[in-house]
Formats: structure tokens, C-alpha cells, sequence
């Protein structure tokens, strides 16, 4: 449609037509073309919908983490002992996961890469006034793992071994101590820590469950926990891991049997805090809303 403004009206008379013919359209539009009112509904309900506050989300989360964990517990007694890792699997999804711990970026195979959430995240953090802080737990001087968060992501980083009886390769990589994780993991408090991985040999049934009450208790702060665990104890010594892991608001992101070792010993996990996770959903511009 023209309109004429040398024809002497007044410019808001033409203004004032245009606009009656636009909410005509949009009247006619809404009550007449089937399915328009049931999309303005919607559209509606999802604006409302986009101001549910994250922490409500989160509880609804936990409630679900809750009702899982109660499961697998009263499957626990019931259960054969070589199907006990079945009762633990994974309740997070990172989108950006990846087996890491080599030289070269995505070649990362063999025992001893552990799968990270968000590696290029923390790469992001290790140039910013926050940093990022790596624990290395068991080494035997392989040092792949090492090397990869020096190349790729630039972290502090410190090799723990107290079983190493030879002089330590990785100095130029990290900062080597020749001892362990022990049972109260008392040489971390007040650390906070992006990566604390763990290759214990047996020693995480005792060093775990400590350092996830820490942080459950904010004592510490470790956004994720990448460890092989062996075989347990007892069915109890398992439960006791994972539910100091629920406390801590850590969920298993990655698990898999590690078939490098000896036979049905070891599967490996990734767990990753639940602020963490979310973090890097929003840092990799994935839609989380």
C-alpha cells in the first residue's frame, strides 16, 4: 500500500490507518487460522517456562540422582559381586568429553588417558587471573597425561607416587611429590582443583570417600575426579564411594572397563560436579535453557 503525504492529510491520520489494518490482520489471523492461538499458548508457557530459576532445576536433578541412588542400594545385597560396577553408571552428560592424556590433541588411546568434560574450558581458565590446578595421582613414569594438560590446557600441575624408585621424567610438565593420597587427603584442603586424577592402585577405596566429604562439606573445591577403581573390599566399600560422590554433588559423566589391566579389575569413571557441567554447557554456547 502507498501513502500519499503530498496529497495535504495529516501524516498521522495515513499512520493511524496502517495500524488499524495491522491489528485487523492479527485479529483475524488469531481466531481464524487453525492452530495460531494454540502457538500463542505455547509461546506463552515458554516464556514462563524460561524463568524457572536454575536451582530449581538442579533440585529436580538431585531429587532424580536421589531416587537412582535409592535403587541401585537396594540392589546391592542382591547383586553377584562381579556386577556390582552395573549398579553404577552414568548420571551427567558433557557434551564436550574427551579421552585426553597424550602429546597430540584427540590421540589419546592406550591405559592411562582419562576422559575430561570441557577441555578446552579449562584451557580458557588457565589464561584467566583464575587458573586452573591439576592433581596427578600414580604415575610410574608414564607421563602422557602430563604432557597433555601442559600442551593443551596449561594447568599447575602435581604427580603424586609414592611407589616411584626412580628418578621422576616429567619435571618439566609437573611438579613431582613421592607420596600418595593418604586416607584423610589432608594435603589438599582449602586447594581447589579443576582435574584430580586418580590412578590409585587400590589405595582410592580409603582416599576417596574422604575427599568427596570435603568437598561435600566445602572445605575444598574439585570440579572433577577422573580415577580407576579395582576391585573393592567389600560390595560396602563401593556403595560408600558413590554415596559420598552423590553428597558431594559429583555425577559419573563417563565409565568404562578398562581392559589393559588385569582381567574384570578395573573400570574407569569421570565425574564431574554438577556446577561444572553446566559451565561448560554454557562456555560451548549449547543451548541449556
Amino acid at each position: 500500500m502507498m501513502l500519499n503525504y503530498s496529497a495535504g492529510r495529516p501524516r498521522f491520520l495515513d499512520l493511524l490507518v496502517l495500524l488499524g489494518l495491522i491489528i485487523g490482520i492479527f485479529v483475524y489471523t488469531e481466531n481464524s487460522v487453525p492452530g495460531f492461538s494454540t502457538f500463542s499458548t505455547r509461546l506463552a508457557q515458554h516464556s514462563t517456562i524460561s524463568t524457572t530459576t536454575c536451582d530449581e532445576r538442579l533440585d529436580e536433578l538431585d531429587r532424580t540422582f536421589n531416587r537412582r541412588r535409592d535403587a541401585r542400594i537396594e540392589l546391592i545385597d542382591i547383586n553377584k559381586a562381579e556386577a556390582s560396577y552395573d549398579l553404577y553408571e552414568p548420571e551427567a552428560v558433557c557434551f564436550s568429553e574427551e579421552r585426553f592424556g597424550s602429546t597430540k590433541r584427540y590421540t589419546a588411546y592406550g591405559d592411562g588417558p582419562k576422559f575430561i568434560c570441557g577441555v578446552d574450558v579449562i584451557a580458557e581458565k588457565s589464561n584467566s587471573s583464575e587458573g586452573c590446578l591439576v592433581y596427578s595421582v600414580g604415575s610410574n613414569n608414564r607421563i602422557g597425561f602430563e604432557v597433555g594438560i601442559s600442551n593443551f590446557m596449561g594447568c599447575e600441575t602435581h604427580t603424586f607416587d609414592p611407589t616411584l624408585n626412580k628418578p621422576f621424567v616429567g619435571n618439566k610438565y609437573a611438579t613431582f611429590h613421592p607420596w600418595g593420597l593418604g586416607n584423610d587427603g589432608a594435603f589438599m584442603v582449602e586447594e581447589k582443583a579443576q582435574l584430580d586424577r586418580n590412578e590409585h592402585g587400590g589405595c582410592e577405596w580409603d582416599a576417596l570417600p574422604p575427599l568427596f566429604n570435603a568437598i561435600a562439606a566445602g572445605e575444598m573445591k574439585v570440579d572433577q575426579v577422573l580415577v580407576e577403581v579395582h576391585f573393592p573390599p567389600s560390595e560396602a566399600a563401593l556403595a560408600a564411594v558413590f554415596l559420598a560422590a552423590d553428597k558431594a554433588k559429583l555425577r559419573v559423566f563417563h565409565k568404562e572397563r578398562n581392559s589393559w589391566g588385569v582381567a574384570n579389575c578395573c573400570v574407569e569413571y569421570a565425574f564431574v560436579s554438577q556446577a561444572t557441567n553446566y559451565n561448560v554447557m554454557v562456555m560451548t554456547n549449547l543451548n541449556v535453557k
